[in-house]
Formats: structure tokens, C-alpha cells, sequence
């Protein structure tokens, strides 16, 4: 009884009794007995080898190990489908033809001896069916040199392996699905890999690392479950290009790796980094092209880290930056990044900086806007510059911060910042516009705008060639041994470069304190410093340059206002920069503090001819000796102030008068110099009356 049961259970493990079945057919069917020595169909347990000839496969068969020769080849039909459970260390090598259009299963059990691939890919591999390979501990694929891989249908590849699921050596080219999943690396390429349909990897490390070449026009989705180093969802060394119709979706990990040559002119979207959205670094040369849309979000450290001095960024497309609120940076750069013409930069990410520009070389030539940066002390800013780095926003570039906590731009020892042919427009709501330590230059044809704060330190040079315009309500600082030159134009709307340490060899366009009067001349009317590198166009009454406001005499810097500018507490001051015609004339706001008043106020009756509305308030004598006569002659009753003002607009007396009737008025003048003064009387009902009072020597 005990031998009996000994031989059952011998016989009930069939690889112990498993069979070599070669094929000796030439062109013919897997299912004919006669093709196969020894004669039979192979089953589970067999191994099977075809030497030379051409297998057509149309049924379902289990067998445990394949072996394809270089002048084999075996063709699944679409009705086959070829099972293989390897055992022990079984692999399936093909150096010959292996054409699926039905299914391909290979699988190995968890017990099983081997850590290597197991599929072994000499030959070429065509996939029209359902290919799958998979095991609980071992690499799936590996291609090798010459070799040829074209999937058209579905390739499905499981491990738990720590390698790569698959590895390429030779030629792969995907224009249906292929899946990998492993709790180890995804997919390691070393030759061409083109891919026009769709590829999924979800893995612990690495999903894509490539060495070679890859042609993506179709999607690449890459899930990275682990977040810390090696983790990255692609790490490419050679050359990788997204064409335009490509979309890559990479998540985990700890972002994109570039040491080559990425070009992205599709779409690639980047989110929920541990560390980087995308480095490049080592010589990598990463460009988006105009086509090109990059979107990255939910990084731990920063967007796009262009690290180390090799390292080339350019962008023409579209990059957007956003959510990320525990970042360090939007953008770190250490290197040279090139934001050229047509590109557009958006970094919104609230992070701690902007854009942080670490002894690299950083051109926008874009356009680059920077909002939410979150944090105060050296967090919060914008646009920081440090350790001797260069940021230019150059030839028609727009750099626009559109909020930040802390500063806009932050130029820091040794470091320089270049606005030539660009705007630059910093936030409101921020502690500084610009805070500068380094060198400060708008160059030609420039524009930098300032609603905040400008704080030029010690060791700063701050110098303005064209146009800067300030909005700030306080006082601009500008510390002992920091250098402020103007040589261009300033709209100072405040004048909050009032009491700064400034040299002026331009124009300073700030408020008229003095009282200015239609037909009388406005003296200082601008801050000239020197005239040689501007012109002025005209004064208008509307910032569109179509109502005159006046005329200006360059020679002497006076403003006559006329009828138009009355009652204007602000005109506008057309300037070109005459050292070069190429840029645009700006349109400057310049503002009265008083007002721009009539010696006598007019009216139109009904044909349209102007008639004064008063010509009731005299003065006798005039000139006045020491003491006059000021006669008010109301028309209504009332109450009223009335005043006297220096030329310079300065108050010097005043006195409340109450008129229901012809009323007088003594000045006494013995204690003012001798000069022309301005006496208004005015009441609550406005149009005031004046009239020029001169007082005698």
C-alpha cells in the first residue's frame, strides 16, 4: 500500500516527469502530433524549444518553458493563447520571432529559484493580443542589443521584484498599452523607445530611467509610490523628447531628473514631489518649446531646481507653478534659465520664494508673473538674487509681481539686476518694492514701477536710465554709502524721494505744492537735474495726450496752465527719452496740491461766450504801500475766508469774513517782503475770486 501511494504521488507532479518537446515541422501547427518530437502535444510540465521553423499557435495550451532560436518563430494566432508557468530557474529566451495576436501569459510562482528577467528578448517580439508576465519576485523583460520590441495590443507586466520590470537594450516601440506595476523600479531603457499609445507605470522607485533615447507622442503615466530618493517618476540621462500631440502625467516621487537632453513640446504635469517638481542638473539642457505646456504642483522643495553650473533651462511655452505651500521656491536657479520670447511663466505657488536666483544667470525675456509668496525675514519675497548672481529682464520682457508678503525684488550683496527694454512691476501690500544691495540698473527703454517701498543699502547702486515710477506714500531710503542716480526719468507721485541722498541728471516729475494759477507761470515745475537725455513732449489735461494743458518753457522749466487745466488737480506730462527714438513716450501724472485756480473765474452764458462770474473784489492801493484796501462786493450774502498767499504758494495771512453787502477789508503788508502775492477770497459755495496783490519795495 505504501508504494502505491508513493507512486500517485509521484505521478501527480508532473515537472518531475516534464518532456522536451522540439519542433521539427518546418511551417505548420502547434496542434499536429507529427510536428513535434517526440511525437505528441506538448502540455504543463513540458518545456518546449523551436529550433527553426514557423509555429502557428490557434489553441489554448499550458506548458512550463519556451526556448526560441535564432531561425524560429512562433505566431499565436488570434484564437491561441499560450500559457507558461516557469519553475525553478526556467526563462523564456527568444533570438528568433515571437508574433502574438492572441494571448501570451507567462507566469512565475513565488517560490521559484532566479532573480533575473524572465523573458529574454534577442530577436523581435510582436504584440497585436494580450501579452502578460508576471511573478512575485523577479525582473519581467530584458531586451537586448539588435533586438526589436512592437507592441500594437496590451502588454501587462507584475512584479515584486527590487529591479526593473523591464529592461531595454534594443528597440521598443509601443502603439497600444503596456501596464507595469512593481514594488521595486519600473522601466529601464538604454536604446529607443517610442511610444504612440499609451504606457502606465506604478512602481516604489524609479518609473522611467533612461540612458537612451525616447520618442513620446502619445501618454505616459508614471505613479511613484515612494517619496524619498531614488524615487523618481522619470530620471533621464540621454535624450527625451515629448512632441507636441505627447502628454506626460508623472505623481510621487521625488520629481522629474534630468542630466541630458529634455525637450517638452507637449504636455507634462508634475504633482505631489517629496522633493523637486523637475531638477536639472549635471549638463542637462531642458527646453519647452512654444508648444510645450508644463504644470507643476504639491512639491516639497522647489518647481524646477536648474542646479548646478552646466545646467541649461529654456522655456517658449507655458509653465505654470502652483500649490505648493510648504515649498522653499517656485523656481531655484543656479545655473542659467532662459524664460525667452513668447514664454510665460506663472508661479503662484505660496511658497517661501518666488523665484530664487542663487549665483546663476536668470533671463526673462517672457513673460514671468509671481503671486502668493507667503513669509516674512528672508522668506516672503519674491524675487530674491544672491551670491553674485544676475537676473535681466531683457528686450521687451514683463516680470510682474502680483503679491507677495515681504519683497518684491530682493537684490543682495554682490549681485546684479538688469531691466533694459522691459517692465517691471512690483506688488502692492508688500513690505518693500525693491530692496537693493547688490547693483540696480533700468537700462534703456525700461520700466520699473514701485507702489512700495524702495530701500537702497549701504552697499547698494541703484541707477535709473529710463523711466521709474513710484506711487509709495512714504519716504524711499537710501542708506550712508548707498548710491541712488537718476539719468532718466522718475514719476514720483508722493515725493517720496523727497529727502533722499539722490543725484538727479535727469527729470523728476513730483507734486506742485505751490499754488498754480491759469496764465501765471509755474516755476520748478519739474526736478531738473539735467536735460540732455529727455525731451518734453506736451502737458496734457487727460493722460490720452489730446487736451492741451498749458505750455512749458524747457529753457527756463516753466508751466503756464491754461483755461483747460483750471480746477485740475492733476495733469499729465508727456516725456521721451531722447536718447533712444526706439522707445515709447510715457505719459507721467504730476500732481497740484491746491489745484489749479482762475484769477477770473469764467462762465459761459448762452451763445457760448465766457462771461466772469464775479469782478467784485478790488484791491486800493495796488501796488500796496504797507497797508490797503480790499473791497468785497457779494452778490448773494456770504461767509467766507480771505486769504493771502506768497508766489511760492506759501499761506501768510487770513482772515474770516461774513459780506451780505459791499464789504472792506484792511490788509496789513508792512511785514511782508517786497513781491507779488496772491489774495483769494473764497466760500463755501467754490468759485473762488483772485487777484494778484503786489506789495511795494
Amino acid at each position: 500500500m505504501k508504494n502505491v501511494l508513493f507512486l500517485w504521488l509521484l505521478c501527480s507532479y508532473c515537472p518531475l516527469f516534464a518532456t522536451n518537446y522540439i519542433w521539427i515541422g518546418g511551417i505548420g501547427d502547434w496542434e499536429v502530433a507529427a510536428n513535434w518530437s517526440p511525437n505528441g502535444l506538448p502540455e504543463f510540465g513540458d518545456d518546449v524549444f523551436i529550433n527553426s521553423g514557423t509555429v502557428r499557435l490557434s489553441s489554448n495550451t499550458v506548458i512550463s518553458r519556451l526556448s526560441i532560436s535564432f531561425a524560429g518563430t512562433l505566431n499565436i494566432q488570434p484564437s491561441g493563447e499560450l500559457t507558461i508557468k516557469l519553475e525553478q530557474s526556467a526563462v523564456v529566451p527568444v533570438y528568433g520571432v515571437l508574433n502574438n495576436k492572441g494571448g501570451l501569459i507567462i507566469d512565475k510562482g513565488a517560490n521559484a529559484a532566479g532573480n533575473g528577467a524572465l523573458v529574454h528578448l534577442h530577436g523581435s517580439m510582436y504584440n497585436e493580443g494580450f501579452f502578460s508576465v508576471t511573478s512575485q519576485s523577479q525582473r519581467l523583460v530584458r531586451t537586448y542589443t539588435g533586438s526589436t520590441l512592437i507592441n500594437y495590443g496590451s502588454l501587462e507586466l507584475r512584479t515584486a521584484s527590487g529591479g526593473y520590470a523591464m529592461s531595454s537594450y534594443g528597440n521598443v516601440s509601443n502603439k497600444g498599452s503596456i501596464l507595469i506595476e512593481n514594488s521595486g523600479f519600473g522601466w529601464l531603457n538604454y536604446t529607443n523607445l517610442e511610444n504612440w499609445g499609451f504606457i502606465e507605470i506604478e512602481c516604489g522607485n524609479h518609473g522611467l530611467m533612461s540612458i537612451g533615447h525616447v520618442d513620446n507622442h502619445a501618454v505616459i503615466d508614471i505613479h511613484v509610490l515612494n517619496n524619498t530618493v531614488p524615487g523618481r517618476p522619470i530620471l533621464n540621462e540621454l535624450d527625451f523628447i515629448n512632441h507636441p500631440e505627447g502628454t506626460i502625467s508623472l505623481r510621487g516621487g521625488t520629481g522629474l531628473r534630468n542630466t541630458g537632453s529634455f525637450t517638452n513640446s507637449g504636455k507634462l504635469s508634475v504633482g505631489d514631489s517629496g522633493l523637486d517638481a523637475i531638477i536639472n542638473l549635471l549638463g542637462g539642457d531642458f527646453t519647452n518649446t512654444t508648444t510645450g505646456q508644463i504644470h507643476l504642483s504639491g512639491f516639497g522643495s522647489s518647481g524646477i531646481n536648474n542646479y548646478s553650473q552646466q545646467a541649461l533651462f529654456k522655456n517658449q511655452g507655458d509653465i505654470t507653478i502652483t500649490n505648493a505651500p510648504n515649498a522653499d521656491a517656485g523656481l531655484r536657479n543656479e545655473s542659467t534659465f532662459r524664460n525667452l520670447a513668447y514664454g510665460t511663466l506663472i508661479i503662484s505657488a505660496s511658497c517661501k520664494l518666488g523665484v530664487e536666483n542663487v549665483g546663476g544667470t536668470f533671463l526673462n525675456k517672457g513673460e514671468l508673473y509671481v503671486s502668493g509668496i507667503q513669509g516674512g525675514g528672508i522668506q516672503g519675497n519674491a524675487i530674491v538674487n544672491r551670491s553674485n548672481a544676475t537676473f535681466r529682464n531683457w528686450n521687451g520682457g514683463l516680470l510682474e509681481v502680483q503679491s507677495t508678503t515681504n519683497k518684491s525684488v530682493f537684490n543682495k550683496a554682490g549681485s546684479t539686476f538688469d531691466n533694459s527694454d522691459a517692465r517691471l512691476l512690483c506688488a502692492e501690500g508688500a513690505d518693500f518694492s525693491i530692496h537693493n544691495e547688490g547693483f540696480f540698473h533700468n537700462r534703456r527703454c525700461g520700466e520699473v514701477r514701485c507702489p512700495e517701498k524702495i530701500l537702497n543699502a549701504s552697499s547698494g547702486e541703484l541707477i535709473n536710465d529710463a523711466f521709474l515710477h513710484t506711487s509709495f506714500g512714504g519716504q524711499h531710503e537710501n542708506e550712508p554709502s548707498g548710491i541712488i542716480t537718476n539719468n532718466g526719468v522718475i514719476e514720483d507721485l508722493h515725493d517720496a524721494f523727497g529727502g533722499v541722498s539722490m543725484a538727479n541728471n535727469g527729470i523728476v516729475v513730483s507734486p506742485v505744492s505751490s499754488i498754480a494759477f491759469v496764465g501765471q507761470p509755474v516755476n520748478n515745475a519739474l526736478g531738473l537735474g539735467g536735460f540732455s537725455n529727455a525731451a518734453v513732449i506736451g502737458w496734457w489735461v487727460d493722460d490720452q495726450g489730446s487736451i492741451p494743458a498749458g505750455t512749458y518753457n524747457a529753457a527756463n522749466n516753466t508751466f503756464i496752465p491754461n483755461n483747460d487745466a483750471a480746477w485740475q488737480m492733476k495733469l499729465y506730462v508727456e516725456i521721451d527719452l531722447s536718447v533712444d527714438k526706439n522707445c515709447k513716450p510715457q505719459m507721467l501724472e504730476i500732481h497740484f496740491q491746491e489745484g489749479i485756480k482762475q484769477m477770473q473765474p469764467l462762465q459761459k452764458d448762452g451763445s457760448g461766450a465766457t462771461l466772469a462770474l464775479h469782478s467784485d473784489l478790488k484791491v486800493f492801493p495796488n501796488p500796496c504801500p504797507g497797508s490797503c484796501e480790499v473791497i468785497i462786493r457779494p452778490t448773494t450774502a456770504e461767509e467766507g475766508t480771505l486769504a493771502l498767499y506768497s508766489s511760492a504758494g506759501q499761506l501768510v495771512w487770513q482772515r474770516v469774513v461774513a459780506a451780505d453787502r459791499p464789504t472792506t477789508v484792511f490788509v496789513e503788508a508792512e511785514h511782508l517782503t517786497a513781491g507779488t502775492y496772491w489774495l483769494r477770497w473764497i466760500t463755501e459755495l467754490g468759485n473762488p475770486l483772485t487777484v494778484p496783490l503786489i506789495i511795494a519795495p
